[in-house]
């Protein structure tokens, strides 16, 4: 492979959402595909939806069938705050987006596209999931409604559920890099200073067709209260600390203090 396209001997596309041309965009150029790789409730469905509308583009989403299916409209809308106002336009088949979680097989099959890398505090990002894997269904929407008074305990049965995924992710944390074909970008930078990382990622992608919607900031988030201790028990923020010490130093070293305070 060249580094100029997506082998479409490896890229398999779902059939059931199929439309005109679908086979044949797997073979653009770079400059017209890119992967999104992204952490777990970390603005995943807010960057799916701003690509979708800035780009015009199809996004697609891993599937255990077929590798990769359209992620449409209804898809994309559920994971976002009822709140959002953002208007899905009409997707350019010529203009795509394959988004992956960092723990999904298919990155591979992405290895020589141009890539952005979505990262957020993952204190937030484990709590949140933690509030969805404590109630019966796994629902992508925003876990800000659910949260109440939910603590995350150390060995709660939401946490050995997700404790796998910790290590996978401070470790994936250690591994992205930025290059010419790669971007990180930290979702709380996109609330903090939206106008300056939208002309960053404006400049990356090359041009946006439509103006990139603004995220919804939830202000209850670990990373703007700084307020561990209501989202976590002791030995759960010092279990986390273990995991992430490193990828915090490297990506949030303005948080080290208030944590190093609350352990």
């Amino acid at each position: 492979m060249d580094g100029t396209q997506v082998c479409q001997s490896e890229v398999r596309v779902g059939a059931r959402r199929r439309e005109p041309g679908l086979e044949s965009m797997i073979k653009y150029p770079t400059g017209s595909a890119i992967a999104l790789i992204t952490q777990m409730r970390a603005g995943t469905h807010y960057m799916c939806a701003a690509l979708r509308t800035a780009l015009e583009a199809t996004i697609y989403r891993p599937d255990r069938e077929a590798q990769f299916v359209v992620m449409d409209d209804e898809y994309i809308r559920k994971g976002l705050h009822s709140s959002d106002p953002i208007a899905l336009p009409e997707a350019r088949p010529e203009r795509t987006v394959y988004f992956c979680h960092y723990y999904h097989w298919q990155q591979h099959l992405l290895i020589d596209l141009p890539k952005i890398y979505l990262i957020g505090f993952p204190l937030d990002s484990f709590y949140s999931d933690g509030v969805v894997a404590s109630h019966a269904t796994n629902d992508p929407a925003p876990s800000g409604p659910r949260a109440a008074s939910y603590v995350m305990r150390f060995d709660s049965p939401e946490w050995r559920a997700l404790e796998y995924k910790m290590k996978a992710n401070a470790d994936w944390l250690m591994t992205i890099t930025e290059s010419d074909d790669a971007r990180i970008f930290r979702y709380e930078d996109l609330l903090a200073d939206f106008d300056a990382s939208a002309r960053r990622l404006e400049a990356y992608t090359g041009g946006f067709v439509n103006s990139l919607p603004k995220p919804i900031k939830n202000a209850r988030r670990a990373y703007w209260t700084e307020s561990y201790s209501s989202a976590f028990d002791a030995k759960a923020l010092a279990a986390l600390w273990d995991y992430f010490a490193p990828s915090l130093e490297r990506f949030y070293p303005e948080r080290l203090g208030s944590l190093k305070a609350a352990l």
